[in-house]
């Protein structure tokens, strides 16, 4: 478990004692010692975490100091390969024969900036070239219901090797992810590092995926969402946040800015197309009444 959670990733309880063939006893009885903490998703096997990514770091040097530690499991895991590639074998074993999503949770965790000291983008880089675990990752990607979640696995990959990534977003279901999109919850965050994720692997999948997060945002009554939306977008993904903008029904998104009170909330979404679009930006702002021109250049929203 201390190779896993010095990244802050959860195990698998089945994987452990099926796998490693860990004894279920011991388990149960770190866990009355709070030496271990059981966490569970609805439709997701039991997870296990230690209790601190720094008390992990500590386990993981142990074992790299005392070669007889842990031995059994140690050669299950290595096969008689050297003991230098413990993390990557173990690794590689939990993602070709887990769930799945288990392999889009692992990618997030590696690919962040949090864990780059202890070489987590160097470990994804390796794990990615095989074509096992980029069999793992297309199916996780399929079950995977968080379209957050989607984006960033795509992002982080694209950061670590874009021809990998390319070839993994070229595989997903482009109307599936889209009835995803449509039905997401807000016009926000999860579309958001969904749409950047896709198109930071691949512009052309990124594209594709701009009739249905149109679709979500005429349908979005809080204009500070669309705004956010649409700026998120555009922060890494400037050419599909401006096909999108460019398609908006601008007379109906008028409708509803006018009718909103907040002008915190007008200002967000003002801005928001102007990072995706300043001539529609431009455009709306020219078509509202004065007085709300007048309290958005108050308030610091128009420059």
């Amino acid at each position: 478990m201390s190779v896993f959670y010095r990244f802050e990733i959860p195990v698998a309880r089945n994987f452990l004692e099926e796998q490693l063939e860990l004894e279920e006893d011991k388990i149960n009885e770190l866990m009355e010692l709070s030496e271990i903490i059981e966490t569970e998703e609805i439709g997701r096997n039991r997870m296990l975490s230690l209790i601190h990514s720094s008390i992990a770091e500590l386990y993981f040097r142990a074992y790299q100091a005392y070669p007889s530690l842990g031995e059994r499991s140690k050669e299950e895991i290595l096969k008689q390969k050297d003991e230098d590639l413990l993390q990557y074998c173990l690794f590689y074993k939990y993602l070709t024969s887990t769930d799945p999503r288990n392999a889009i949770d692992v990618v997030i965790q590696l690919g962040g900036d949090c864990f780059m000291k202890k070489g987590g983008r160097t470990l994804l880089e390796q794990l990615i070239e095989d074509d096992k675990i980029q069999k793992s990752i297309k199916k996780g990607i399929v079950k995977e219901e968080n379209i957050g979640k989607i984006g960033w696995c795509a992002r982080y990959i694209a950061g670590a090797n874009k021809e990998v990534a390319r070839e993994i977003v070229s595989c997903i279901n482009i109307d599936t992810l889209s009835s995803k999109i449509k039905i997401e919850e807000d016009a926000s965050r999860n579309i958001v590092f969904c749409v950047v994720g896709i198109a930071a692997a691949s512009k052309e999948a990124g594209l594709k995926l701009v009739d249905s997060v149109l679709k979500r945002i005429e349908i979005e009554e809080d204009i500070r969402m669309i705004g956010w939306c649409l700026g998120g977008i555009a922060v890494a993904g400037e050419e599909v946040a401006r096909e999108i903008v460019n398609r908006i029904n601008v007379d109906v998104l008028l409708t509803k800015i006018e009718k909103e009170e907040d002008i915190g909330k007008i200002g967000w979404c003002v801005e928001g197309i102007a990072a995706a679009s300043k001539k529609i930006a431009q455009e709306i702002t020219n078509r509202l009444n004065p007085r709300l021109r007048k309290e958005l250049q108050k308030g610091g929203w128009l420059r």
